[in-house]
């Protein structure tokens, strides 16, 4: 079982608005971080499962993919998708 990642204050310091959520990926991989919101955007980056990420408040949906992407601004900038994130 992996460790949270807890924010300390200089972290914090980068952070605004929108509301801290935990991956929640529910298997043994990295969640995938996307330049933007869909599959069909690269991959940019991956974080485990339980690491803290600030969502910006923006979504967007994806018929391509069907699913609803979260841009998110620590501790990477990308999108990711909802189901990662415990939104359903």
């Amino acid at each position: 079982m992996e460790d949270k990642k807890v924010l300390n204050s200089a972290e914090m310091d980068g952070v605004s608005g929108g509301v801290m959520r935990t991956v929640q990926t529910n298997m043994p991989v990295d969640a995938v971080v996307r330049s933007g919101p869909g599959m069909q955007h690269s991959q940019i980056g991956s974080l485990k499962n339980n690491t803290q990420v600030n969502t910006t408040g923006n979504s967007a949906y994806n018929p391509m993919d069907g699913r609803t992407w979260y841009e998110i601004n620590y501790p990477i900038y990308g999108w990711m998708a909802g189901s990662l994130l415990g939104f359903f």
